[in-house]
């Protein structure tokens, strides 16, 4: 539903993962932008290994939409 937030899972928390891509491309040199793009990568081979009658589409990233 629109203008409603959505509960997040247990234990799912964004500010910790962005910090720890922040803290990754800090200490390692890995672009945050490359480990977001293999996070998603990753996300969509396992909906689909799960949802094989399901096409994916992706739309514009949360922070291009405002």
């Amino acid at each position: 539903m629109k203008g409603k937030k959505q509960k997040e899972p247990v234990g799912f928390n964004p500010a910790e993962i962005f910090a720890a891509l922040a803290l990754l491309e800090k200490e390692r040199g890995i672009p945050q932008s490359f480990m977001m793009e293999k996070i998603v990568q990753a996300l969509t081979t396992a909906y689909k290994r799960d949802h094989a009658d399901v096409e994916l589409s992706r739309g514009p990233r949360q922070r291009d939409a405002h």
